[in-house]
């Protein structure tokens, strides 16, 4: 964010450049601002602990996780979510019971056709006009507001709201969807801190003006030219343009890199040069003696059997451990009452720190 605020204002400074060059924010380092944000949410909240008992991370990973600065491990929020929204969904069954047996008895019915391999279709349209007369969606929306003054169940439901807008970007990338990518933007800094928030929508503006004054780039774009593609035969894996990049400054680095020779220009210039060729000529002497598989997968890496079994037993073990605080009941004189209220005062404070650090950028 900060490297493209400077950059913008070249256009400034120097005239020449403005009809030459598009100005982008990078959609990796994007996705880092916004990981960084939802650490600050859950900073204190406990959260993070919850993750160390399930032995899910260890304390450096979440302290990397909280900062924004490990990206792999997103997946934390993404099985946080799925395991908040089980328990809010169990908190609002027990509140309505006819509508739980409703439910039990639907999808029992519904086992039982896809067992037995008859009546599938009709079972199924039983289930679909049960979930329709019950109107679960309305008083799901009714169970929030008759929450409105826990603070900590406006505190998880705001959570998960972030969640589910702040990682949206991350999707977009993946698949190349232009118009859903400026849009997500537009939603993603009401989650932002103020010199984040700012910047956007200088940058939806610029890139909404190359319609008219450059419509082969914004049909490039709209062709999905703003992301990287890794590979033809599995979907879902394109990344942004400066990840690409991180990926290839990665590759070139070598023992020692360029450590103490940064002060030589000359030096530093011929491995600018040679690196790139040098890794090059690695990989090709790789693949000639087949150390190296370039096979690829027939589906994406974490479609695999066993990560998909860890993800479900992660969020079985989430669930078991905030289950004794659970943030979507109302209790008090307890010791959950405590936790939460313990939860809430670093909530409270953080986002005072946050509003006070909008207020002085």
């Amino acid at each position: 964010m900060d490297v493209y605020n400077r950059v913008v204002k070249l256009e400034y400074l120097h005239p020449e450049v403005k009809n030459k060059w598009v100005f982008s924010q990078g959609g990796f380092h994007t996705e880092i601002c916004t990981l960084r944000c939802l650490g600050w949410t859950i900073e204190g909240s406990g959260l993070g602990d919850a993750w160390q008992e399930v032995d899910l991370y260890s304390s450096v990973t979440v302290s990397q996780i909280l900062n924004g600065n490990h990206y792999n491990r997103t997946i934390a929020h993404q099985l946080t979510l799925q395991a908040s929204f089980d328990l809010q969904l169990d908190t609002f069954l027990e509140d309505h019971p006819v509508v739980y047996d409703t439910l039990v008895a639907s999808v029992k019915q519904l086992t039982e056709a896809c067992r037995d391999k008859t009546g599938v279709a009709e079972s199924h349209q039983a289930f679909l006009m049960d979930i329709e007369s019950l109107n679960i969606e309305k008083q799901l929306q009714e169970f929030d507001v008759s929450h409105k003054t826990d603070p900590m169940f406006q505190w998880a439901r705001r959570y998960i709201r972030q969640v589910m807008t702040l990682l949206q970007p991350q999707r977009t990338i993946r698949e190349v969807n232009w118009q859903l990518y400026l849009g997500i933007f537009a939603r993603t800094s009401l989650h932002m801190p103020g010199d984040y928030a700012q910047t956007i929508p200088g940058f939806i503006a610029r890139m909404d003006a190359i319609r008219t004054s450059d419509p082969e780039l914004w049909q490039s774009f709209t062709n999905g030219e703003f992301a990287v593609n890794t590979s033809d035969r599995i979907p879902f894996i394109r990344i942004g343009v400066d990840q690409a990049m991180e990926y290839l400054n990665k590759s070139t680095k070598c023992q020692g890199g360029i450590s103490g020779i940064t002060t030589y220009p000359a030096t530093l210039l011929k491995f600018c040069l040679t690196a790139p060729e040098l890794e090059r000529l690695a990989d090709e002497s790789e693949q000639l003696v087949s150390t190296t598989s370039t096979t690829e997968p027939p589906r994406h890496h974490q479609l695999s059997q066993s990560k998909l079994a860890r993800q479900e037993r992660s969020i079985e073990q989430l669930k078991s451990v905030l289950a004794p605080s659970n943030l979507f009941k109302t209790e008090t004189g307890s010791e959950n009452s405590d936790c939460k209220d313990r939860a809430c005062s670093n909530s409270c404070q953080r986002r005072s720190s946050l509003t006070k650090f909008n207020k002085v950028s």
